[in-house]
Parts: C-alpha cells; sequence; structure tokens
C-alpha cells in the first residue's frame, strides 16, 4: 500500500538513469578507438568505418551526453527529444548491425566484427534504452537527493 509520501508508479530517481546514459555514452565513443573488423586485411578502428556511419555514431554519443547531462543536472526534457532520441537510437542500431554484419568491408568471408563493434552496439542501446525508459515512465523522475 502507497502512503502520500511514496513516489508515484513508474517514478525513477534520475541518478542512476544518468549514470547508466553516461556510461552508454562513454562506451560508444570508445568504441570508436577500438577495432571494429578483423581478419586477413590490417584491423580497422570505427574511425575508418564509412563516413555516415562515424556520423551517425557521433550523433548518437552527442545524444547521450545531452541526455545524461539533462538527468544529471535536473533539467527536463522534453517529449519530443525523448522520441527523437529512441528513434534516432533505432536508425544507428540497424545501420551499425547492417554494416558490421552484412555489408562488412572487403571479402565477407575474409573479416569479422570485432570487439569495438560489439561495443558500439552495447553503447547506442543503453542511450536508446535510457530514452525509451524516459518515454515509458512518463518522465516521471524524480529529483536527486542534494
Amino acid at each position: 500500500m502507497s502512503t502520500p509520501t511514496d513516489p508515484a508508479p513508474h517514478t525513477i530517481s534520475r541518478r542512476p538513469i544518468g549514470v547508466l546514459a553516461a556510461m552508454g555514452t562513454f562506451v560508444v565513443f570508445v568504441a570508436l578507438f577500438l577495432p571494429w573488423y578483423q581478419g586477413h586485411a590490417p584491423t580497422r578502428t570505427g574511425w575508418s568505418a564509412d563516413l555516415y556511419l562515424v556520423i551517425l555514431v557521433l550523433a548518437m554519443t552527442t545524444i547521450g551526453g545531452v541526455l545524461a547531462a539533462s538527468l544529471l543536472t535536473s533539467h527536463q526534457i522534453p517529449r519530443n527529444a525523448a522520441i527523437a532520441s529512441t528513434a534516432f537510437g533505432f536508425i544507428v542500431t540497424i545501420t551499425a548491425v547492417a554494416r558490421l554484419f552484412i555489408n562488412r568491408p572487403g571479402v565477407d568471408s575474409l573479416t569479422a566484427p570485432a570487439v569495438g563493434g560489439y561495443l558500439a552496439l552495447a553503447g547506442i542501446n543503453t542511450i536508446k534504452g535510457v530514452a525509451i525508459l524516459l518515454l515509458v515512465t512518463g518522465h516521471r523522475v524524480l529529483a536527486s537527493p542534494h
């Protein structure tokens, strides 16, 4: 039974979700420096991927940073921003999966995804998960106690 001082259902604390967004952002950024492909050809990092993929991943890193900063500093996140972040996250995920597993550089049988690509996907999906969580909770996020 809830009392008047209990938080509303589906209310979450800002700090843990902000830290989660920050962690996802950090993982995506670090993944750009790690090998994404391995095989007979020289190892390729995220920076050597197609320019459109690098731009999408950097944009997702920026979105994650903005979400994390907004959550950790108690700024309100507009619903449209959370919707756009979620939609963009799906676009980046599909593009990265296609580039990692379907349309690999070089001869497909000679290259394989490496740790950087997997970490990038994990970070992208963490950021997207934070945006989805904000939508599911209806932005009923408690301010962090100071």
